[in-house]
């Protein structure tokens, strides 16, 4: 079955569609775990919040409180406003955390995982890819990250979603061309 997207609708996928979708791969996630995603409230994490709510995950996201509406209207089970309160404070773990902010704490984090649990960032800088390897060797959690490889099968994949209305284009606003720098901030 054909969904026919406008091309406001259609450039809103690829950018966070093909970078969010190896990071949930990588995940492996599974119905009823508990996913914390850190980052939500942008391309990148608003296809997360839908790719992991398609797979029957409990959701928890973390953003700016005046990013709270576009996740939520995603059916997020919780939002955590960073500027009020941190993720670390609270006592749940969660079992999977994709990280999509380039400043977090790692350390912080991986204490928010769950026996078992999995890291995986969507920032990779070099100290967090030696951090993970740490983490993997003398923890009983994992980490990691990816790299989008923008295939066709990924695109493909993410087609396949928006047919079946698992994942749909969230446009906040549209620019005019001479407005990309401020676009992208």
């Amino acid at each position: 079955m054909s969904i026919i997207l406008n091309f406001n609708e259609a450039a809103a996928i690829p950018l966070g569609g093909l970078n969010a979708l190896p990071f949930l791969r990588l995940a492996n996630i599974e119905s009823g775990e508990r996913i914390l995603i850190n980052g939500a409230g942008e391309s990148i994490g608003i296809h997360g919040v839908q790719i992991a709510r398609s797979a029957g995950t409990q959701v928890t996201v973390v953003d700016a409180g005046h990013k709270a509406k576009m996740p939520s209207d995603l059916g997020i089970d919780r939002f955590i406003d960073y500027t009020r309160q941190s993720y670390c404070e609270e006592e749940e773990r969660f079992d999977v955390i994709p990280d999509m902010v380039a400043k977090s704490s790692y350390s912080k984090l991986i204490q928010s995982l769950a026996r078992g649990g999995r890291y995986f960032t969507a920032n990779p800088r070099v100290a967090a890819m030696i951090r993970s390897l740490a983490t993997i060797a003398f923890t009983n959690k994992s980490a990691g990250f990816a790299f989008a490889g923008e295939t066709v099968e990924e695109l493909t994949s993410l087609k396949e979603m928006i047919e079946k209305r698992t994942v749909r284009p969230v446009i906040d606003r549209v620019y005019l061309m001479e407005k990309v720098v401020e676009a992208h901030h």
